[in-house]
């Protein structure tokens, strides 16, 4: 056989391959709508509810809300709780999102708690999908039953069952999906080299910072996801790094500058248990311990209350045991992942990413 005739047939074989590349988007595709699907119907009982404990306070209570379009510019301006006419409730909070959003569903459906309700429900599914997208990114070398099992998990724990059904959490929704979409975008410029995915992830960030302050955290988790699963160039890091800060920092002069008139929000002993520990060491004890009772309702969430503010945690010293063990969990998780981090990535990422994730509320 003759060189020539040789290569003709290796062009011809070439041909026959399938496109597994085209196979594994649209397998991708279907498990990501399986999940949000999955997701919807779990909460689609939720469409049903009326307004419930704060949705009043940003919505049919919410003077400016009520106003619909009219009232965004004065959204985009003012602290969170302006619209509720309760002084004592306002302070440094600036969540422009969630209420806009809220402005844009009263002007099309006023006082309608169902329409809130499915829109909780539908971003709820989309966030979903989109979670099972980022992690078939970032475990791309595991299978991608992994990613879905990890996503089918997210949709049905029922400890996202306040946020979803609640009116107001929508907050919470918008900003982990923004958070989301940002690391999507990110990666992509990682990938293709190209501005506009960066413009695009940095931009994200910033919604997702004007929809709650606790997006911060993905300052960190970024560059962490850059560093563990893209092995990305310490120059790379930065850079990105760098220009979140720069979002981060205009975000908070925005909300300084705006928030800066409102008046103070003072805890009272009712919503802050904590006051009523003894001394600082007590404190710092205590708030571990509500840690570990995170810990535990991650792990087995039983059992569930919408509210754990007054006399609802005990208050725990130095010389509980179970203070101690709090302590001593902590401590072993947080070393164990930093030890790990390259032996086993994607245990350390998942440690690291909830203890980091809660150190604003913690």
């Amino acid at each position: 056989m003759s060189k020539k005739q040789i290569q003709i047939k290796a062009k011809a074989v070439a041909v026959t391959i399938p496109d597994d590349t085209n196979a594994l988007k649209k397998l991708k595709i279907s498990l990501g709508m399986i999940i949000g699907a999955f997701a919807f119907i779990l909460y689609a009982q939720s469409i049903s509810f009326d307004y419930t404990y704060d949705d009043h306070t940003v919505t049919k209570d919410n003077r400016i809300v009520k106003e619909g379009f009219a009232g965004i510019p004065t959204i985009l301006k003012t602290d969170y709780w302006f619209g509720y006419n309760r002084e004592e409730l306002r302070g440094a909070i600036y969540r422009p999102m969630p209420l806009i959003l809220f402005a844009v569903e009263w002007q099309l459906f006023p006082n309608n708690p169902h329409a809130f309700h499915f829109i909780n429900v539908l971003l709820n599914s989309l966030l979903c999908l989109l979670i099972f997208f980022l992690l078939s990114k970032l475990f791309d070398k595991q299978s991608l039953l992994f990613p879905f099992a990890c996503g089918i998990l997210y949709a049905a724990h029922p400890i996202h069952t306040e946020v979803v059904d609640n009116i107001k959490s929508c907050d919470e929704i918008l900003c982990f999906l923004f958070s989301i979409i940002s690391v999507l975008f990110i990666l992509k410029y990682i990938s293709t080299n190209k501005i506009l995915p960066l413009i695009i992830g940095a931009g994200s960030y910033f919604i997702a910072l004007l929809s709650k302050e606790t997006a911060t955290t993905f300052l960190v988790i970024t560059p962490l996801i850059l560093y563990l699963f893209r092995k990305t160039n310490r120059r790379g890091i930065i850079t990105i790094t760098t220009l979140l800060a720069v979002v981060t920092a205009c975000y908070l002069f925005i909300r300084y500058e705006i928030t800066k008139d409102a008046p103070g929000n003072p805890e009272t002993l009712i919503n802050n248990s904590l006051l009523a520990t003894h001394d600082f060491i007590s404190r710092e004890v205590t708030v571990i311990f509500i840690l570990l009772k995170y810990l535990q309702l991650l792990i087995l969430p039983y059992s569930l209350s919408y509210d754990y503010s007054f006399n609802q945690i005990p208050n725990i010293t130095l010389s509980d045991p179970i203070g101690i063990a709090a302590i001593a969990i902590h401590i072993i998780i947080f070393i164990y992942a930093i030890l790990k981090i390259q032996k086993f990535p994607i245990i350390s990422f998942g440690i690291l990413f909830y203890l980091i994730t809660l150190a604003p509320v913690s």
